[in-house]
Formats: C-alpha cells, sequence, structure tokens
C-alpha cells in the first residue's frame, strides 16, 4: 500500500523504520518544523526527519496551526499538498499535531494512528509517563482508525505488556516504540487484505493524559516511598523530577534521576519527610511520608549528573540534612 506517513519524536522512528523495510511504500514524510535549541540556538531537526533523511524519503514540513492551544493542522497548502499525494493509507505517530476531519479523509481507505497506551485509557500526549507515574503495571501500544476527537476512533489492534517496578519512561517508551511498531505492520498488512476489524471503544473507561509541565515533577516528600519512585520513573528524561537543598544559605534545585524503593521498610520513623537517614555507596535514603526511598543519581543545579554517594561526598551532606524545605 502506498503511505503517507506523519511523525516527530523518537518514538515514530521505529515504525518509519519498519515500514520501509515493509513491501509498502512510504509516498513521503510529514514532520514538524525544525526547531532551534541548545548553545546557539542551532536549528534541530525531529528524530523522524533525520531518520527519512537517511533512508532517502522526501520531507514535508507543514507550519500553519490554527492556534497554537489546538494545534490544528488544515492550512489549504497543506490539504493541496496531501491531495496530490497518491496514498491508500495516512500512518500517524507521536506526530503532534491535531490533523483535522479534511486531512484524515483524504487517503484512499482511511487514516490510521499508533498510540502509546491501551486505549480507551491513557489519552493524549503523555501516556507513557502517565502510565508509570500513576502505578499501573500494564500498558501497551494501539492502533485506530482516526477520527478528529483525540485519540477515540475505533481500535483495529492493541498488545499488552508489564512495566518493571523500575523501568522509566525512557525505557518504556523504547520497547513500546519498537513493539508499536511491528503492531503498526501486522495491522497494515492485515488491512491490505480486508481482514482487520473495528472496535469502539468504551468511554466509559476513558482516561486523559496530560502533557507534562514542570512543576509536576516537583517532589512532595509528603506523599509515599512509593508513590515517589513512580513520579521519579515517570518524569525522565522531562522534566525530571526535582526537590531543592541549601547550601550555603542558597537554595540550589535538585534533579532527582533514579531512585529505588527499599526492600525491607522499616516501620515507623521520628524523622520529618524529606529528611535524610542515611548515606552509603548504594546511595542517599531519605524519609518520606511512608517509608524511606533511596536516591541513586542526582543532578545540582549548573552541575553534572553524579551517583548520590559521590554528590554527598562531594557537598559534604550529612544525615539530617533537609530536602525541599520551604
Amino acid at each position: 500500500m502506498k503511505i503517507i506517513f506523519f511523525g516527530t519524536s523518537g518514538f515514530a522512528v521505529p515504525s518509519l523504520t519498519e515500514l520501509y523495510h515493509s513491501p509498502h511504500k512510504i509516498e513521503t514524510v510529514v514532520t514538524q518544523p525544525d526547531k532551534r535549541s541548545g548553545r546557539g540556538l542551532k536549528v534541530r531537526f525531529t528524530p523522524v526527519k533525520e531518520k527519512a533523511l537517511s533512508l532517502g524519503l522526501n520531507v514535508e514540513q507543514p507550519e500553519d496551526i490554527l492556534g497554537e492551544s489546538h494545534a490544528k493542522l488544515n492550512d489549504k497548502e497543506t490539504l493541496n499538498l496531501l491531495r496530490s499525494k497518491d496514498s491508500d493509507v495516512f500512518v500517524v505517530v507521536s506526530y503532534g499535531k491535531i490533523l483535522s476531519s479534511e486531512i484524515l479523509t483524504i487517503p484512499e481507505l482511511y487514516s490510521i494512528n499508533l498510540h502509546g497506551s491501551l486505549l480507551p485509557k491513557y489519552r493524549g500526549a503523555a501516556p507513557i509517563n502517565r502510565v508509570i507515574i500513576n502505578g499501573e503495571n500494564k500498558t501497551g501500544v494501539t492502533v485506530i482508525k482516526m477520527i478528529e476527537k483525540l485519540d477515540a476512533g475505533d481500535i483495529l489492534s492493541s498488545l499488552e505488556v508489564n512495566i518493571g517496578q523500575d523501568e522509566t519512561a525512557v525505557e518504556l517508551e523504547a520497547r513500546l516504540s519498537w513493539m508499536g511498531a511491528e503492531l503498526l505492520l501486522d495491522t497494515l498488512n492485515r488491512i491490505e487484505k480486508g481482514e482487520v476489524s473495528f472496535t469502539a471503544q468504551d468511554e466509559l473507561k476513558s482516561s486523559y493524559a496530560p502533557k507534562l509541565k514542570k512543576i509536576d515533577g516537583l517532589i512532595n516528600w509528603n506523599k509515599s516511598a512509593y508513590h515517589i519512585h513512580n513520579q521519579v520513573r515517570g518524569m525522565t528524561p522531562y522534566p525530571c523530577a526535582f526537590t531543592s537543598i541549601e547550601e550555603n544559605g542558597i537554595k540550589k534545585l535538585l534533579k532527582v534521576w533514579q531512585t529505588s524503593l527499599e526492600t525491607n521498610p522499616k516501620k515507623g520513623s521520628d524523622f520529618k519527610p524529606g529528611t535524610v537517614t542515611g548515606i552509603n555507596k548504594d546511595g542517599i535514603t531519605v524519609q518520606t511520608a511512608s517509608g524511606n526511598i533511596l536516591l541513586k543519581e542526582l543532578q545540582i543545579e549548573g552541575g553534572r549528573r553524579v551517583s548520590s554517594y559521590q554528590f554527598a561526598m562531594g557537598h559534604r551532606m550529612g544525615i539530617g540534612a533537609i530536602l525541599g524545605e520551604e
């Protein structure tokens, strides 16, 4: 089949790669515009654009959107461009813009989307992060027939997977991206053979996974160790969970990159939540509202990521130090 592929982030790269090496033909790749970032504000290509160019594929980057809050792709130039292409299916994977109904109905058959959750749960921009933050032990990938309503179309296929107790959003995304690529290719093959079925989503079971904000990473030590561990795992790599520490009378931001739970948690404690209760080569132990949590990797503002033990030694942190104190 002839495909127009829409994608932007690294999550979409395995899907693009699998489709390129399949019997299906990618007519063109649509991705978001280049952005300037980092020191010197260098122009950065999207991960999908980098991969598409390496494969010798044509790339289009329409810029017009109808309102930043809606991020809806629907300008006349883009419509004419897409209509000029001969396509059977539009494939959308982590594109980042809402496609209008006019665009979704352009291909000969229909438009499909690979989503990083078991729909109808966790619709929206951050399903992989939110499923970890919420302490779920299962998730998956789903392919749907697209409608203009966000992630609400009929389900064509899905695949479930367990989430590891210490698995981070980065690690889970990598796994799901390749699983999703294989599921997507299988679904396209079944579409071509006319063997696909459509299952309506149960709206009563739907939930939303909004885009992460920096404030979502702020650690509240009055939560349980389990809650904070999930927050740290789900906030990587952005915005990253964080707290603060006072040095020489100056409060500094402290990113928490990695944690683990106590294997044999002690009952009860006289320490205030946020208090350092132990330091050894395994890391820094901090009291929470329920149990202790082991901080394993930290990064103070302006510094580099280091093991928590290195941090404690370098910053002369001792037992009784309090993190995140107002």
